[in-house]
């Protein structure tokens, strides 16, 4: 299953309606899908930030193109922001959603990077569009990305609380393992 960002959004909107669920299974499922949207959304803005350091070089080196093999270590290590993981203490569903981003799931989230990689880097109006596409697209993504990692929090505070209050059993959890 592909992810776009639809499909990011409309998961953020339906484990903020599940936070008022006193259901634990339900609050661990809702934190689950939104750890594997941060993922997807951290990787995103990883390889856009690595599309807009090569924009960044492309418009001071104007033989950019011709020497891209030789440019092209210093452009990721200048670009890269990371991204993959997320703050989540859930690992096994970060580690899962590392799995589905191997498997191209996050495709949908990445056509301005296809973009990028068939541009024209000596238009300099087509990359300038290209650029600004480009930034916000990254703003959108990051800023879903810190609602998703609020949201997980508050998730998990939830969670704790109910622990905490004996409102739910912690061996339910260990039984449900």
């Amino acid at each position: 299953m592909t992810r776009d960002y639809a499909w990011c959004v409309q998961t953020l909107q339906d484990a903020r309606g599940a936070i008022d669920s006193f259901d634990p299974q339900a609050l661990r499922s809702a934190r689950a899908n939104l750890v594997t949207v941060a993922v997807f959304l951290s990787y995103a803005i990883g390889v856009l930030s690595v599309d807009l350091e090569l924009i960044h070089h492309s418009a001071t080196n104007e033989d950019l193109i011709d020497n891209l093999e030789s440019e092209l270590p210093s452009i990721l290590s200048k670009g890269w922001v990371g991204g993959g993981w997320s703050l989540s203490p859930e690992a096994s569903a970060s580690i899962l959603a590392a799995r589905e981003l191997s498997e191209d799931h996050a495709q949908d989230l990445l056509q301005l990077h296809e973009k990028t990689a068939l541009a024209n880097f000596r238009d300099r109006e087509e990359i300038e569009q290209l650029e600004k596409k480009i930034q916000e697209e990254k703003l959108r993504y990051t800023t879903t990305r810190d609602e998703c990692e609020k949201t997980i929090k508050h998730i998990q505070s939830k969670l704790l609380a109910l622990y905490k209050n004996k409102t739910i059993d912690p061996d339910q959890w260990l039984e449900s393992l």
